[in-house]
């Protein structure tokens, strides 16, 4: 009987990994497109910027604007792999 009992809980385990993997892909590409779709967009604001300086932007302006870029990348990979892999124990390898 708790053989049964086992089985299900791996099958179910299962079950729930796979569902898991399935809505991580989809906001693994959703983050993904949104933050190079912010890349584009704000790299093209920033060409306006600088066309409209013709050629007389201040070095602070293109720091910020590196700087930003760079800190959005970087939270962006953060937040997927915190939250989209978490580190978890698995109930298998727990002492029942």
């Amino acid at each position: 009987m708790q053989q049964v009992v086992r089985y299900e809980r791996e099958r179910a385990a299962l079950a729930n990994d796979k569902q898991n993997n399935r809505l991580r892909l989809i906001i693994t590409i959703w983050a993904i497109s949104a933050s190079s779709t912010m890349l584009v967009l704000s790299t093209a604001a920033f060409g306006v910027y600088v066309g409209s300086q013709w050629g007389q932007v201040p070095a602070w302006a293109i720091g910020a604007y590196l700087a930003s870029t760079v800190t959005e990348v970087l939270g962006i990979l953060y937040v997927v792999a915190n939250y989209l892999f978490p580190k978890r124990v698995h109930a298998a390898s727990t002492n029942e």
